[in-house]
């Protein structure tokens, strides 16, 4: 009975906040690409503080590693896309 349907028992689950989490992810990613621009152009000076920017930018990393983490993706696949 562990072949139920010809699928084995090990397959991986997806999570039910799988669609969720990789909207979020999506938006986190955005909402990064949004800050480095700023950076690049210096138009960062007008919104924030270094410290404050800093301080988005880390928040919005650790926001991308776990909308990853939720929806199952590899850390290596965040790392290719930055």
């Amino acid at each position: 009975m562990s072949r139920a349907f010809g699928f084995p028992m090990a397959v991986q689950q997806i999570s039910p906040y799988h669609v969720v989490a990789l909207a979020w992810l999506s938006l986190v990613e955005r909402r990064k690409a949004h800050l480095i621009e700023l950076f690049e152009t210096g138009r960062w000076r007008h919104y924030f503080t270094e410290a404050e920017l800093l301080g988005e930018l880390r928040a919005v990393n650790l926001a991308c590693e776990r909308f990853a983490d939720v929806a199952g993706l590899p850390q290596q696949s965040l790392a290719s896309a930055a």
